[in-house]
């Protein structure tokens, strides 16, 4: 009798750990600073918040999107001076989380501020850098852009990119730029705490969707430019459900693969390869924070 009622507690003790490990996370409250690259993450309708919902999380809330079109961190920092509505939230500790958008020019003379003020006033809390895609190929001028210049944001065509250009592309840009962004993050982190700052890895993500284009691995996209609205890459549904899951996943570390709150917007088997590519990507990156 004994030995079955041991069993039974420690069966029951297995069954309650299970269930702690699969209770949803506490609800974060987010402050956006944001580009038109990022900014619609955002918002009740907006896939981080939808997804949070349907993982039965409690208390997800967005303090705050700080919108400046094309921006980098500093066009923020300098916004409005010290009354700086970012500013204020941090100072005031109200934040659980700080989102930023870098672009490739990097080190970010900003993101040590903005690092800064949020460790002074909270120790727990972590800011989450996108690495923002660019639009073009490292061969512009298949890619038809005006100037011819290699980071030139004109690019319209993006067809003309060949799996191999968009090796290079990984090798010449992207690499270069997230390379920059990991080694001014560890720096980041070796002095105000590990994962306080953490990097969103959404460029190499969209790199490699644009190679699964080229090599017919995506069902119902035949084109690299149906991927994007326009000549400056502006996200259409594909790249919006890539970063959205991505960026859930980053905040919340749940596996997005087989959720269904933002799958609406793609087909069920464009969803499931955007949810494995997104979890699979962020998962690679070393300055994840998971």
């Amino acid at each position: 009798m004994y030995i079955v009622s041991y069993t039974f507690l420690a069966l029951l003790g297995l069954a309650s750990a299970t269930q702690a490990r699969q209770a949803p996370p506490k609800g974060k409250k987010i402050q956006y600073v944001s580009n038109s690259f990022h900014w619609w993450l955002a918002g009740p309708t907006g896939p981080v918040a939808l997804l949070a919902k349907e993982a039965g999380i409690v208390g997800h809330e967005d303090i705050g999107v700080d919108r400046i079109p094309g921006s980098t961190p500093c066009q923020h920092w300098t916004k409005g001076g010290e009354t700086n509505a970012v500013k204020v939230v941090l100072k005031a500790g109200k934040a659980d989380v700080l989102t930023l958008v870098t672009r490739e020019q990097m080190p970010d003379d900003c993101m040590p501020k903005f690092v800064a003020l949020a460790n002074s006033k909270r120790k727990d809390m972590r800011v989450m850098v996108q690495e923002n895609w660019l639009v073009q190929s490292a061969n512009p001028k298949v890619e038809a852009c005006k100037d011819g210049k290699e980071l030139s944001w004109g690019c319209s065509d993006r067809d003309g990119a060949t799996y191999e250009m968009l090796e290079q592309t990984r090798t010449k840009l992207q690499i270069p730029y997230r390379t920059k962004l990991r080694a001014q993050v560890d720096g980041l982190n070796a002095e105000f705490g590990k994962n306080f700052t953490t990097i969103v890895p959404i460029y190499d993500a969209v790199l490699t969707l644009r190679e699964m284009v080229v090599n017919g691995k995506f069902p119902g996209v035949a084109k690299q430019s149906a991927l994007f609205m326009d000549s400056l890459g502006h996200p259409k549904n594909e790249i919006k459900s890539l970063a959205g899951h991505m960026w859930f996943a980053a905040m919340y570390g749940i596996n997005p693969v087989g959720m269904k709150a933002y799958a609406s917007v793609n087909t069920p088997e464009q969803t499931k390869i955007l949810q494995e590519l997104a979890w699979e990507t962020l998962n690679k990156e070393p300055f994840n924070g998971l």
